[in-house]
């Protein structure tokens, strides 16, 4: 079980077939276009849960997901951020600072034989309160006083006004991905908020290749309300616009390569209801060495294979009437794995033939 995403551009829905460079694409009258991924509280963005067939896969480990603090609000940093060499203890130095000069004036002033005695008083004076107001703004500095501080960031930790999500995980696949990207779906509720009502939220990242060595994956995205209650998250993994089986994907079954085409055929009839259409070949198997035949000027001439109802290859033709059998047995070997989407009628899968180019099958 997967997901599908669709932005809202110019009013109405379209589907997200890849992320690049920070933005969703597109396709709208068939020309591709990019939509700004504006933070994580993109408006107009649908989450459609959707079964899917995989034939690659990835493995997650060590997944954790949970709130968290973006930099600017985690009450931790702002506790450091108040320590010595902040603006009250900067303001202690001041204080400092104003009692050195006052002292310096007032021994310059006793010092001096033409002083009157009103000046000397009046440095006498400000000497004393510069030195007051130093004392009593070391007295209060967090720098003589991180207890004050420390009670004041539990205090906000105890509130819980997380405003992010971090989701960390480690990625492998033992068949490179060389165009991944990650999406975290996240179903949270609002401070307040009933117990039913729950809004999704959601967040895409491009990766780096993905290969059998395991690579760090860390995220960490504000944009969610402070103090919002996360209900469920899941991780979907995207290689060439196009998901990818986890283990961590809901409701997986792994499945045979004829299981795999009984589902397709079935999702195939099913989403073509009432439609005519011929036969086309799909989850392609061919052998290795079959483009270097072809390269070579070999199986240049189309076959014609009868194609059963159920989209599997019943026999192979050299000629569209029928009369010369296909007997080569590289020929054979390579019809006998072909699949198709079968051909239906008003909707109902029919018995068909489908001309078959080998040149075009590598094509695909």
């Amino acid at each position: 079980m997967g997901c599908d995403f669709s932005v809202e551009y110019n009013k109405e829905y379209y589907r997200v077939h890849d992320v690049s460079d920070g933005r969703f694409l597109i396709y709208t009258k068939g020309q591709p276009i990019f939509v700004s991924i504006k933070g994580p509280k993109l408006v107009g963005l649908r989450v459609e849960p959707s079964l899917k067939l995989a034939e690659h896969s990835a493995t997650v480990a060590s997944l954790v997901g949970e709130r968290a603090y973006t930099p600017e609000n985690d009450p931790q940093r702002k506790f450091l951020r108040e320590q010595p060499g902040n603006s009250a203890a900067a303001l202690a130095d001041a204080a400092g600072a104003a009692n050195r000069n006052a002292a310096f004036k007032l021994r310059e002033t006793q010092s001096n034989p033409h002083a009157s005695a009103l000046e000397k008083g009046l440095a006498q004076r400000d000497a004393q309160m510069a030195d007051n107001a130093d004392t009593y703004s070391r007295m209060r500095s967090d720098a003589t006083n991180p207890g004050y501080y420390a009670g004041k960031m539990q205090g906000e930790l105890a509130k819980d006004l997380f405003d992010a999500i971090s989701v960390t995980f480690e990625v492998s696949a033992e068949q490179p991905l060389n165009h991944p990207y990650v999406a975290v779906v996240t179903e949270f509720s609002e401070p307040g908020a009933k117990a039913k009502e729950v809004r999704n939220w959601i967040y895409a990242k491009e990766l780096n290749p993905i290969e059998a060595k395991p690579t760090r994956i860390k995220i960490l995205q504000g944009g969610l309300p402070p103090g919002f209650t996360l209900v469920n998250y899941s991780v979907h993994l995207f290689n060439n616009g196009t998901e990818v089986a986890t283990n961590v994907s809901s409701k997986r079954v792994p499945l045979t390569r004829e299981e795999a085409f009984d589902f397709t055929v079935l999702g195939y009839v099913s989403s073509h209801k009432g439609a005519t259409l011929a036969p086309a070949p799909t989850m392609l198997k061919l052998p290795p060495d079959l483009r270097e035949r072809v390269r070579a000027g070999q199986y240049a001439d189309p076959l014609f294979v009868v194609v059963a109802k159920s989209g599997r290859p019943l026999e192979a033709f050299l000629d569209e009437a029928h009369s010369h059998k296909v007997d080569d047995p590289y020929l054979s070997a390579i019809v006998k794995d072909l699949r198709f989407t079968p051909a239906l009628a008003s909707g109902l899968p029919v018995e068909s033939t489908a001309e078959v180019h080998l040149n075009k099958l590598l094509a695909l």
